[in-house]
């Protein structure tokens, strides 16, 4: 087993181990050779995958031979959203001030391999990083927030919920309501792409169609039936699978037409989610945003922020996100501590 796959282990372990919930956290030390457990070796396919398609890794050396950062990149001709794209990871620990230069110096290396198709992954604790990729044009475009369902769902009022349109029905998603969906997700991404940059790719419209078809559980639509045809105006997603760094992990999805926003259903439609995610056994959540009102029902959730991915041309500023923030995030880019009030 190379070094640089050991070094890569290691370090991803670092940064994925310090979100609570993250099965990682059990294994920070360094990598054994083996890489058998089930993290390490999740890690390892990974690296495997990107030397078949151009791996750029460049390590970054503490005072005494030790690997203190990382920035690792490749092209992948068909990402899970329908690609082509660059994706990345850059770790180091925010302490480590001497880190910063070399690995910002590593980046600029290779600008000319990171278009506007980059994505990377980074901390969402590390402040100068993210000031050092905003000077070489990256900025945030989502974060990632994980947490318990079950907490979650213990800091949803009921009594702040909205009831739904007397017309519309939540149901199982079903074959007969996947074009609808699929069609729901085009035309809202396609006027506001800022909400999922990839949300009407044609090619990941395909795959979201297929994959809902052979495998709908966990999907419901929410249909206008006030017409002799049925409209879909919304889509709520609560996928689980199991994962070797989350466990039996959950996402929260939630697409609604715009003349549905605003009336206070993301609680009522969260909370559909999480009783379903429970009843199926997951033990955390976690999913990508930047919606402020998923952002803002977050915090009402004490979700914990784990990563920020950043991109080329974003459309919102770093205080887009940081005043939804848990405090520890804030300071951590210079911010002050909220006043616990931010809502939607």
């Amino acid at each position: 087993m190379s070094d640089a796959l050991l070094d890569f282990v290691r370090l991803r372990l670092l940064t994925l181990g310090a979100t609570p919930g993250c099965l990682a956290a059990t294994h920070r030390g360094r990598a054994s050779g083996s890489l058998a457990k089930a993290p390490h070796a999740l890690l390892a396919s990974y690296y495997e995958r990107a030397r078949t398609h151009g791996l750029v890794h460049e390590i970054v050396r503490g005072q005494g031979g030790e690997a203190v950062a990382q920035l690792m990149f490749f092209r992948d001709p068909e990402a899970w959203f329908g690609g082509p794209v660059v994706l990345g990871w850059i770790d180091r620990d925010p302490t480590d001030g001497p880190s910063l230069a070399p690995l910002l110096a590593a980046l600029d290396r290779h600008r000319d391999r990171l278009g506007p198709e980059t994505l990377f992954e980074i901390a969402v604790t590390d402040g100068p990083l993210l000031a050092g990729l905003h000077e070489r044009g990256f900025g945030i475009d989502s974060v990632i927030q994980v947490g318990d369902p079950r907490a979650a769902l213990a800091r949803l009022d009921r009594a702040a919920e909205a009831k739904l349109p007397d017309a519309c029905r939540l149901e199982p998603l079903t074959p007969e309501l996947v074009a609808g969906v699929v069609d729901l997700h085009r035309q809202v991404f396609s006027a506001e792409p800022a909400w999922c940059w990839f949300g009407a790719y044609p090619r990941h419209l395909t795959r979201m169609a297929a994959h809902l078809r052979a495998d709908p559980v966990g999907h419901f639509a929410l249909v206008d039936r006030s017409s002799r045809h049925a409209e879909v105006v919304g889509h709520l997603g609560a996928e689980l699978e199991d994962h070797a760094h989350w466990g039996r992990v959950g996402g929260l999805e939630l697409v609604v037409a715009p003349s549905l926003r605003g009336l206070g259903l993301a609680r009522p439609l969260y909370r559909t989610a999480l009783e379903s995610l429970i009843a199926r056994g997951a033990e955390t959540i976690k999913g990508g945003t930047s919606q402020p009102g998923v952002m803002a029902l977050g915090r009402v959730m004490q979700r914990p922020w784990h990563a920020f991915n950043v991109r080329r041309a974003v459309s919102f500023g770093r205080e887009h996100f940081l005043r939804f923030a848990p405090d520890a995030v804030r300071r951590a880019h210079g911010a002050p501590d909220s006043d616990g009030a931010t809502s939607l």
